[in-house]
This record gives C-alpha cells, structure tokens and sequence, in this order.
C-alpha cells in the first residue's frame, strides 16, 4: 500500500469517529440529557433512548454518505471506473492467452 493510501484510510476513519460522536452528543443535547458514556451506563432508561436515537439517525447519516460516495466511485470514469488496460500499460489475461 501507498502511504497516500494509509494517510486516507487513516483520515477516513478519525473523520467518521468524529461525524458519529458530533451526531450522538447532539441528539442528547437536543433531549436535554448529558451527553456523557457514564451517564449512559448509571441505567436511565430515557437517557439509554436517547442514545440510541442518536445511534439511529448516525447509521442513517453514515449510510447517506457511504451510498454518495458510491455514486461517484461509479460514474468517475466512462468505463464504470475501472482503468483502461491500454492506458496503464497493463494486459488482461485473455489478451495474454491470445499472444
């Protein structure tokens, strides 16, 4: 793997751990309860709603963007994104067998 690769892997999953906390601790708030794992555990039963609610409405946010950019992956290219073999200087196998 390409360190360009890792450095993106890497900022993708400190950027999603953020997307999910911003949307949980908002939704608490937003439910006038503490936005705190303590308080989730002490064993209020609202408080444990609101959590889940916010639980909720990340998976459908995440599911959102993760379908966005599937989308574009897609349509980059002409080709449904796949490299031309005449461009990258590559050859399939069946173009093998055929020399």
């Amino acid at each position: 793997m390409s360190a360009l690769t890792q450095v993106l892997r890497n900022s993708g999953a400190v950027t999603g751990i953020a997307i999910v906390t911003m949307v949980i601790v908002a939704t608490m708030s937003s439910m006038g309860f503490e936005p705190s794992l303590d308080a989730v555990a002490a064993g209020d039963d609202a408080l444990a709603d609101a959590f889940v609610i916010g639980a909720r409405r990340t998976f459908v946010i995440m599911a959102g963007l993760f379908a966005v950019a599937l989308v574009f992956s897609a349509f980059k290219a002409g080709n449904g994104g796949f490299p031309d073999p005449v461009e990258t200087g590559r050859s399939s196998k069946m173009d093998q067998a055929d020399r």
